[in-house]
């Protein structure tokens, strides 16, 4: 993302987080959310429509009731009129990625981005949570993505920390050494 786009979503997912939590309602906007998160990652139809700019806020917000089969939470739909009003329904999921980061790191959760190149099984998800809270002596907030550029292996981002064990990254270092651009 470029910087000015990421300071607008992480401009809305802290002032929105402000004020969930001052109005305690942590838990149900969570849950809502991450509804909203689960039903427009899975269902391209209400991505596009989401992101479209001849529907109206009501016809948007109308959308997302009927995906959730119940009433927006006032927060939840307050947030998403203040974007519609803004033009930036279109930064909608990543403004709840960074307030669910932000809440998670508010919890004393640590988020942790593992990146591979295929899917990988529940096993092999439980062992990386389960290293890496022990690593980090605290639980972890774990997002699983896929990158078929990676061509194999693994990155992890924890905090300020990038571990690139990916075999891009590994023959990006094979070339230079060949090459002599690096020591």
């Amino acid at each position: 993302m470029k910087t000015d786009i990421v300071i607008i979503v992480h401009t809305y997912a802290s002032s929105f987080l402000k004020v969930v939590m001052e109005k305690k309602s942590a838990v149900a906007v969570k849950k809502q959310l991450l509804k909203i998160m689960d039903k427009s990652c899975n269902n391209e139809s209400l991505k596009i429509s989401l992101n479209n700019p001849t529907l109206g806020p009501l016809e948007k917000i109308s959308l997302l009731e009927k995906e959730l089969s119940k009433d927006l939470h006032p927060l939840v739909l307050n947030l998403l009129k203040t974007l519609e009003k803004y033009n930036r329904m279109g930064f909608l999921l990543a403004i709840i990625r960074a307030y669910l980061v932000l809440e998670a790191i508010q919890s004393g959760l640590i988020p942790i981005k593992f990146i591979t190149c295929e899917p990988i099984n529940q096993t092999k998800q439980k062992d990386l949570i389960e290293h890496f809270s022990n690593a980090f002596d605290a639980k972890i907030m774990p997002n699983f993505s896929i990158d078929s550029a990676l061509l194999g292996g693994l990155k992890i981002y924890a905090g300020d920390f990038l571990i690139d064990n990916s075999w891009s990254h590994k023959l990006s270092l094979l070339t230079q050494h060949i090459e002599g651009t690096t020591a």
